[in-house]
């Protein structure tokens, strides 16, 4: 719903409605399938609210409160751009939510992702892997992601083991 009505719901209450959804999103889908061993890969969870709730003005201790009780990634993936090459890919296919118009709000989207990773960092997100998508087809960005979850599914088997 949140992401349906992006222009009508602003500031506050779309950061309250994106944060419901996640605690729903959570409870239904990602706890049950952790439980059952899978991976698990969301597309824009807390880097997400982060960077584009920011956006919309809303204070980032304001959006970490609301989040703060989120079962923080093992693994944040964020990807970015040049923001003239996102603004042209955006331009390209259409934008999709008013977050998404021309060359400043890519600009602007580009630097909250970056502070948003640095955020997840220091918060203690295990790993953050951020990658510039600029000049790379998505089958190496896909490539990337997928070495990277692999290494971070090893590491956890080696440290299981020598618990």
């Amino acid at each position: 719903m949140a992401r349906q009505h992006v222009d009508l719901y602003r500031k506050e209450t779309l950061a309250c409605l994106i944060a419901a959804d996640r605690y729903h999103h959570l409870e239904t889908e990602i706890k049950p399938r952790l439980r059952e061993g899978a991976v698990v890969v969301c597309d824009r969870y807390l880097a997400s609210s982060y960077a584009l709730q920011q956006l919309d003005g809303v204070p980032l201790g304001f959006v970490d409160a609301l989040n703060s009780r989120a079962r923080r990634p093992d693994l944040a993936v964020l990807l970015i751009a040049d923001p003239a090459v996102a603004a042209s890919r955006i331009a390209t296919r259409g934008a999709h939510d008013r977050f998404q118009s021309g060359i400043s709000a890519s600009e602007a989207e580009a630097k909250m992702y970056r502070t948003a990773a640095s955020y997840l960092s220091r918060l203690g997100t295990p790993a953050v892997l951020t990658i510039d998508t600029t000049s790379q087809r998505p089958h190496q960005v896909m490539e990337k992601i997928a070495q990277r979850i692999a290494e971070f599914g090893q590491n956890s088997r080696d440290q299981r083991a020598t618990a």
